[in-house]
């Protein structure tokens, strides 16, 4: 017996690998393999990374709580939520028929898009490409990668209640997944800021903070005035910066150039308790096609979009837009601090 015991474990052994061959290489679980695109736990993932036809990368990270555009800018966690949903709730619906493969795979070649999901490990947890949509505009053609070599067939697949195509979800566009806020302040945060009007400089004024404790002065083009607004007023006002945000990236706008060239409409210099800065310049925008107002009550036709502002920041290295609904509130002048005759309170509060 103890001469067979050798034979045995051998026999044991091939039985076993062979069992394991027959199980992860059979019809039925290569298609599974082939057709399992999502990861339920999304917490586990660590970092994603997105690259186009033509090379272009996007690649997020995970940095303690909070997610990373290449290494350089926060992330937009709209853009965020729209590809985790994706990961984690994008059902398969059926395997490409044999007959259409040939083309799906034609214009996979032309236009897709390679996700690798990592979850802690050097080696990605899934890879696959993301196509286009299907005929009706419902699925989407998305085909695995199993240690680099391409799955036997393309899949569509869909996210359940949602009747739409996902490849937008997988974007490489560096400014679609950079965050848009600009401004996340208030009296807590803020050491002093100020608003200059360039062309209309008895408007402008800068607010300063005086002391441990959260208290302000305001100076205009003269200097300190002797009668100073209720510290409400000004804190009020500060509290303006929670939420300032862009409507988009316009880094590739073509009148870019031109728009930087001229007198800024106004500028905002922010300065934080934490020494960090954060300095915009306000541009008109003029009026074009898109532009919803036209002309003034007068018929007269307008220069310049009343809905809208160009904007540049980060030393005029981001271009963006910007809406007057969201950031008017923060485009005060220093004389509506004050009460006016006739007024019960200043206009800051009005406004």
């Amino acid at each position: 017996m103890k001469k067979l015991l050798p034979y045995i474990i051998v026999l044991l052994l091939l039985g076993a690998g062979v069992s394991f061959f027959l199980y992860r290489y059979s019809p039925s679980t290569l298609s599974k393999r082939e057709s399992e695109f999502i990861v339920r736990n999304v917490d586990a993932i660590t970092k994603v990374v997105l690259t186009d036809i033509k090379g272009q990368k996007v690649i997020l990270t995970k940095d303690g709580r909070r997610w990373r555009v290449n290494g350089k800018y926060d992330i937009n966690e709209e853009s965020q939520g729209l590809l985790f949903t994706a990961i984690q709730k994008m059902e398969t619906q059926y395997p490409v028929p044999e007959k259409a493969q040939p083309l799906v795979l034609k214009d996979m070649a032309n236009k897709r898009f390679r996700c690798e999901i990592y979850t802690g490990s050097a080696q990605p947890y899934k890879v696959y490409y993301v196509g286009g949509p299907t005929a009706d505009a419902t699925g989407t053609y998305v085909l695995m990668e199993i240690a680099g070599q391409l799955a036997s067939r393309p899949y569509v697949v869909h996210i359940p209640g949602i009747d739409a195509y996902l490849t937008s979800r997988f974007y490489t566009d560096e400014d679609y997944w950079r965050s848009k806020w600009v401004y996340r302040d208030n009296a807590s945060t803020i050491k002093s800021v100020s608003v200059t009007y360039d062309r209309e400089k008895q408007k402008s004024f800068t607010i300063r903070r005086i002391g441990e404790r959260d208290t302000f002065v305001i100076i205009n083009s003269d200097g300190l005035a002797d009668a100073q607004p209720r510290q409400r007023f000004i804190h009020q006002y500060l509290g303006f910066f929670d939420g300032l945000s862009l409507e988009a990236f316009e880094n590739k706008n073509p009148i870019r150039d031109t728009i930087l060239s001229m007198q800024p409409y106004c500028t905002i210099r922010m300065k934080r308790i934490d020494n960090t800065e954060t300095d915009v310049e306000i541009f008109y925008m003029p009026i074009n096609e898109q532009s919803r107002q036209q002309f003034d009550d007068k018929g007269r036709k307008l220069l310049y979009d009343v809905e809208h502002y160009y904007i540049a920041m980060n030393d005029r290295k981001d271009f963006g837009l910007i809406q007057y609904y969201v950031w008017g509130k923060a485009l005060r002048t220093y004389q509506d601090f004050y009460v006016r005759p006739g007024m019960k309170q200043p206009t800051v509060e009005s406004h």
